[in-house]
């Protein structure tokens, strides 16, 4: 039996009004909102005008930047060390060249996003500054639009989530992070494990760029903020559950390739298409729901 993916819905929980997420971060009490509630909201979209307060409330950048005092992010990106100042001049055009605040030479908004990757290499001396950063950085400026919020809004990710093992020297995350996803490919499809097998593919090389930058890299903006709202909550597991769908609903063409065909499209071809045929509800749907939905076909 064939599934028609696309018209598949689960149940969940009705999003938050635009009211009830103005309560929300007028109190800003993470611990006392339903965590459930608070997923399916994420997953159905937020008002857009309040995205940069929730990611704010979500990350808890607030309660961070008042553990220090004032003018320690000026301190922390005033001073810097020349060649990692050059690294981080050599990378900025190539950071959101599509958008405007990000295009002028110099301009604000390559000045605001070289302070912030000035600031944590000094704040996190022992990763410094590594290319990719400026994709969740830039997205930060973008949506919570306060530069200083913005940086320790990363330092969270960087911390909280241990992104920062992902961009350490020898990315220690990454390749756990790929180990995991080798492994459970082999669990739920082992006819795609062979095949890979037998091509010699390293999934490494297909998709640690949709890990290092959480899909803001080559992906439409306005898809790559919605995977980024629900990441603020869920973490690595987002991601993770989104390839694995896609995996799933494109099994039959990745069977069909082989050789460097095979790494062209799992690189450059398949998130694109499943963005363009799906809808994010559904690549979004929970591990049981996909178990059921694979035993009917």
């Amino acid at each position: 039996m064939e599934i028609q993916y696309h018209k598949i819905s689960e149940k969940r929980s009705k999003p938050f009004t635009q009211r009830e997420w103005e309560m929300i971060l007028k109190h800003n009490d993470y611990n006392n909102v339903s965590k459930k509630r608070l997923k399916d909201s994420l997953i159905c979209g937020v008002p857009s005008d309040l995205r940069g307060e929730i990611w704010t409330f979500l990350t808890r950048a607030n309660q961070l930047s008042v553990q220090f005092s004032n003018g320690v992010y000026k301190k922390l990106h005033e001073r810097i060390a020349d060649d990692i100042s050059n690294q981080i001049d050599r990378d900025l055009h190539r950071t959101f060249p599509e958008h405007r605040i990000f295009q002028e030479r110099d301009g604000i908004g390559q000045m605001i996003l070289k302070n912030i990757l000035c600031a944590y290499a000094n704040y996190d001396p022992e990763v410094g500054y590594c290319q990719g950063m400026g994709f969740i950085v830039g997205c930060l400026i973008l949506q919570i639009r306060n530069e200083e919020l913005s940086f320790w809004a990363f330092v969270q990710i960087m911390h909280d989530f241990n992104w920062r093992l992902i961009f350490k020297n020898g990315t220690p995350r990454l390749i756990t992070m790929m180990k995991i996803m080798k492994k459970e490919v082999k669990k739920r499809f082992p006819d795609l494990h062979q095949h890979f097998e037998e091509q010699d593919l390293q999934l490494l090389a297909c998709f640690s760029q949709y890990f290092i930058t959480v899909f803001l890299y080559d992906t439409p903006t306005n898809i790559g903020i919605r995977i980024f709202d629900v990441f603020l909550l869920e973490g690595e597991r987002v991601l993770f559950d989104l390839l694995y769908r896609m995996l799933a609903f494109k099994k039959v063409e990745i069977l069909e390739l082989k050789s460097q065909d095979l790494y062209m499209y799992l690189r450059k071809k398949l998130v694109k298409e499943c963005f363009e045929e799906f809808s994010l509800g559904t690549l979004f749907s929970t591990r049981r729901q996909e178990e059921r939905e694979m035993n009917e076909i």
